[in-house]
């Protein structure tokens, strides 16, 4: 189990047990920012106390490469840095969402302090690596080529590499560095990034096709990358919860690398065949290193619909016979104590437990 959450204050007594259950966890950007004045404070004191529970699960700090939040003590440093910012062709600051900055990885100076910030927070001998966000919006160039030309996109994607280039040398080989990259929207599904650079993967977005694919091709292109990485050792954290998600609009003039969800409710029975089908993606490219995430939300404010406990978390799967196969868009695997069946046209999940 992975378990990526955040919470404007301390979290609770149980919220902490629960956490500790996950030999995994990424405390998200906020996390603790009422109570501590800001997330570097409060990623510290969480990851503290889930340690005190269980000192073998590892804690990641969250830390975006390309967006600002004006969530972290270290934003004070940035108004002695000039042009930390990147501007469209129009000379404005571009804002990712019409409201949040984005960072520059051009700029040498404000290079400096964003590796120099992360290190620190991974040097907390309570913090065992990196959670990087933002990387999709950082490599995909129509993203960034709505505000700049492609010449500088193409600038921008070379100052990237140099910076996690960089960020690896400063941090050291024993940190993680879990970067959100496997995406079927790349012509390499992000694999060449994650072997250049990080220890592993998160997967989102993992249903929202970014391109002119079928939900099938899209989907199943992610799965493949997935296990490939899997294969390869790499460390997957695998992200779906039960909200339907909804296409691009690609006649659009905004590019969305987000996840978009519909406001659908879905009855008891839904919600059961939709945990299958979500369970039954991730055994299908599970590896050795491989943690799964179900959940609606990534915020513990006033919800307990992220604790969730489902009674397949606690049968025995036991080791894979092999890896998958596949035929079309249908997936099949066997376990030592499970079969496990995909159909990405039928959208429909099934572990049959023996």
């Amino acid at each position: 189990m992975y378990m990526h959450i955040r919470k404007n204050t301390d979290f609770t007594a149980d919220e902490l047990a629960f956490i500790s259950r996950c030999p995994l966890v990424t405390f998200e950007k906020s996390t603790g920012i009422t109570t501590y004045g800001s997330t570097e404070a409060g990623a510290r004191e969480a990851a503290r106390a889930v340690k005190a529970l269980n000192p073998k699960t590892k804690i990641l700090f969250y830390w975006n490469v390309i967006v600002w939040y004006d969530l972290y003590a270290a934003n004070e440093e940035l108004s002695q840095i000039e042009e930390w910012g990147v501007r469209g062709t129009d000379g404005e600051p571009y804002l990712i969402r019409g409201t949040q900055p984005t960072y520059d990885l051009r700029n040498r100076a404000f290079r400096d302090w964003w590796i120099r910030i992360c290190k620190t927070e991974v040097e907390n001998p309570m913090i065992d690596g990196v959670f990087l966000d933002g990387n999709i919006k950082a490599l995909y160039p129509p993203f960034l080529e709505q505000a700049i030309s492609p010449e500088e996109s193409a600038e921008y994607r070379v100052a990237y590499d140099e910076t996690m280039r960089e960020l690896r040398e400063a941090i050291g080989p024993d940190k993680l560095m879990h970067a959100n990259i496997i995406r079927g929207l790349f012509p390499d599904t992000g694999l060449g990034s994650l072997r250049a650079h990080f220890n592993g993967s998160y997967m989102e977005c993992v249903e929202t096709v970014m391109d002119d694919s079928s939900y099938e091709e899209y989907v199943a292109r992610g799965i493949e990358a997935a296990r490939q990485a899997a294969e390869e050792g790499y460390l997957i954290t695998f992200h779906m919860g039960p909200k339907a998600v909804l296409q691009n609009d690609l006649k659009g003039k905004k590019i969305i690398v987000d996840d978009s969800f519909s406001g659908e409710s879905i009855d008891a029975d839904q919600q059961q065949a939709r945990f299958e089908y979500c369970l039954a993606m991730f055994l299908i490219l599970a590896g050795e290193y491989s943690y799964f995430n179900y959940t609606p939300t990534y915020a513990a404010d006033d919800n307990d619909s992220w604790r969730q406990w489902h009674p397949e978390y606690d049968k025995p799967l036991g080791k894979p016979n092999g890896p998958a196969k596949r035929d079309g868009f249908v997936f099949t695997r066997e376990f030592e104590h499970a079969t496990v069946r995909l159909d990405l046209t039928a959208r429909e999940g099934k572990v049959d437990w023996r």
